[in-house]
């Protein structure tokens, strides 16, 4: 996993994050960062064991990810935002989340369907 948390990020002119858990065992999860950047390529950016409802190991990646150039006040070359899609727990919408995203006006946060009848990707993707 160390390579996957090494390499310069501040080349990169991201559209979209995407974090989210992996499950490979009964303990093992792995959080995971993907971007795509305006020509849709995507580009995997970090991976971190631990549980995104976890709000330590999601700030764990983060940090790694602004330490190898992520700036989060950087300006795409079409100055466009970013967009953060998480999954749909409490701890991305915490008064901590929401003071920083307040902060960077840039990156708007969408979050994944929860698990209920009438919540589909489609529908969250279609407000993208």
């Amino acid at each position: 996993m160390k390579e996957r948390m090494a390499p310069d990020l501040s080349k990169l002119d991201l559209l979209v994050i995407q974090i989210d858990g992996i499950h490979l065992a009964a303990d093992l999860v792995l959080l995971a960062a993907v971007g795509v950047d305006v020509m849709g390529n995507k580009y995997p950016l970090g991976v971190i064991e631990g549980a995104s409802k976890n709000a330590a190991v999601v700030q764990a990646l983060l940090g790694n990810l602004i330490e190898r150039g992520l700036d989060p006040n950087r300006e795409t070359s079409a100055d466009l935002a970013i967009r953060l899609i998480a999954d749909n727990y409490a701890t991305h919408k915490h008064a901590k989340v929401k003071a920083w995203l307040a902060k960077h006006p840039r990156f708007h946060m969408y979050f994944t369907p929860s698990r209920r009848p009438g919540g589909t990707w489609s529908s969250a993707s279609s407000a993208i």
